[in-house]
């Protein structure tokens, strides 16, 4: 049987060779040559339809055989072993119904191969219709740009035709590898296990046959395409330098076009027609991925120039705070990010399944670091609310001191008299205490401790210390500098200049400090009033006179 289907196969092939000869030389052929050829294909479709209804009930066949064998096998595993005949001790009955279903689960696999195999070879010779229609088309037409669309045509079922018949070669071989190893089985098996792997070679040699068939069909849709493709080439190769460059221009957009609806994956999506749903797959392809980035790209960088253009008119025309104008900026711009996002997948129909695989790493994060977000996010809202601190102020939280640059969303930046940045979250200004130096105003006191002697005029150095206070440039007027003689201390007596700054940004008060000292210390020299330094009295009492002598170097133990 099988002989015979390959010299039918041989046969056909021999046919389609001898048409593909007529068209040699020349690609243009007759519509009747046509119609010839494709009355032989559909001919032929019949005939592989046919079995290919013999195959599906092959496979029923082999499914009933299966079912028959696995229940034989249960009865005799279930039967005692006393009750067994002569037969059935020599062989045991549970190990000859386990082969029978695996020989008919093999019989099972190569039907369904079968069914596959001619499945297959129907594709084929679908596809050689389409080839030899396309050809025709493309002998027939006229027009340069339709010449080029149907040789894209010819060109994709010649790519189609090559991955399937590698796909068959590579189960083909694995196929005769089977064969290989159940040959040398049989050669080293004896007894029943000898006619268990002759069915079992049986089995897979037909497998092979029909797998061998349509590798034999393949070839000749393969070879028919080469040629047919080759012999257009040819032509082409003729044509002017102007048609060549109208071509590559053809190829090269069908090539971008091709790229671009380039299907990376496919999601399943849920639509509504007629007050029902229905799950279809959508497909992503390249050219949806890169529009909804343009979208949500060029999106966020006009909101953020919007955003940035109406904080600014709210602050110079509506007298905004800067501080709630640039919070209230971020929020809106976080608002704007997701209705882009949303917008850019709406717009080119990706639908919003494709990020259902990302569930449980979304559930981990909100469970972990979302929490945190979450916190310092609110946090920003009632700093916003109640205003603990605005930008300019100068604030310490914990061991930070700093001038506030700037508050964010999750965060707010402290800059130091150094100069360093200090990330803080907001949830801190919430949780701890918080020193506003600068509020509710930006005025703030300052002490600076100055000791002089005993002995100097105290309503001099009280003098000179209020005037050094009155005198500086930067020190408030009102409230006015004050001087108070703070305590009689150990080395000096201690005064205490009070002075009021208004902490703009320009202001240090390390520098207006220095700058006092260096007034109070050249005033001081003038007056002549002196800053001690420490000092000590050491009183040495005994009772006896202390004995003094003269020891000689010999004595302690000296050189020379």
């Amino acid at each position: 049987m099988r002989q015979t289907e390959l010299a039918a196969a041989r046969s056909e092939l021999t046919f389609l060779q001898a048409q593909l000869a007529r068209t040699e030389g020349r690609v243009e052929f007759s519509e009747a040559d046509r119609d010839s050829l494709l009355g032989q294909l559909d001919v032929r479709l019949k005939s592989l339809d046919a079995e290919r209804d013999a195959g599906l009930a092959a496979a029923d066949r082999a499914r009933k055989a299966i079912a028959d064998a696995q229940s034989q096998l249960e009865a005799a595993r279930a039967k005692p072993a006393g009750k067994r005949g002569a037969d059935e001790k020599i062989q045991p009955p549970p190990e000859r119904f386990q082969r029978a279903a695996e020989l008919a689960q093999m019989r099972l696999e190569t039907a369904q191969t079968r069914t596959n195999v001619l499945r297959l070879m129907i594709s084929s010779v679908e596809q050689q219709r389409a080839v030899w229609g396309t050809s025709f088309d493309i002998a027939r037409a006229r027009d340069d740009d339709t010449v080029r669309q149907l040789a894209v045509g010819l060109d994709a079922a010649r790519q189609a035709l090559r991955t399937l018949n590698t796909t068959s070669r590579a189960t083909f071989r694995y196929t005769l590898g089977q064969i290989s190893e159940l040959d040398r089985a049989i050669l080293t098996s004896a007894g029943a296990d000898t006619a268990y792997l002759k069915d079992k070679y049986t089995i897979v040699r037909e497998r092979a046959e029909w797998q061998a068939r349509l590798l034999a069909d393949l070839g000749s849709s393969e070879d028919l395409a080469d040629r047919l493709s080759t012999g257009f080439a040819s032509e082409a190769g003729q044509k002017s330098e102007l048609q060549r460059v109208e071509e590559l221009k053809f190829r090269a957009t069908a090539l971008a076009h091709a790229v671009w609806n380039f299907e990376l994956f496919t999601a399943e999506d849920t639509i509504e027609v007629e007050g029902r749903k229905l799950t279809a797959a959508r497909s992503i392809t390249l050219g949806k991925v890169v529009s909804a980035v343009l979208i949500l790209v060029i999106g966020l960088l006009i909101g953020r120039v919007t955003i940035r253009l109406a904080c600014r008119f709210a602050v110079r025309f509506l007298k905004a705070d800067v501080s709630v104008a640039n919070l209230a900026g971020k929020w809106i711009f976080a608002l704007v990010f997701v209705m882009l996002f949303l917008l850019s997948l709406m717009t080119v129909k990706i639908p919003f399944t494709v990020f259902a695989f990302l569930g449980g790493a979304v559930a981990i994060g909100v469970g972990f670091g979302m929490q945190a977000l979450f916190k310092n996010l609110i946090s920003g809202v009632m700093v916003l609310t109640e205003r603990p601190f605005r930008l300019g102020d100068i604030v310490e939280v914990g061991t930070v001191r700093g001038r506030v640059t700037d508050i964010n969303l999750r965060s707010s930046l402290l800059r130091n008299r150094d100069g360093i940045e200090t990330l803080v979250p907001n949830s801190t200004f919430i949780e701890q205490n918080v020193t506003n130096w600068t509020y509710p105003t930006r005025h703030a006191r300052y002490t600076l401790n100055v000791g002089v002697a005993y002995g100097s005029p105290t309503d001099k150095v009280h003098d000179v210390l209020l005037a050094a206070g009155q005198r500086h440039g930067v020190v408030l007027k009102s409230p006015a500098p004050e001087v108070f003689f703070e305590d009689f201390g150990n080395d000096a007596l201690a005064f205490s200049l009070q002075f009021w700054l208004d902490l703009t940004d320009n202001v240090d008060s390390r520098r207006i400090a220095s700058g006092l000292r260096f007034m109070i210390e050249k005033s001081f020299a003038e007056e002549g009033i002196a800053i001690p330094f420490p000092q000590r009295d050491v009183h040495f009492d005994a009772a006896q006179p202390i004995p003094v002598r003269v020891v000689a170097p010999a004595e302690t133990g000296g050189g020379q």
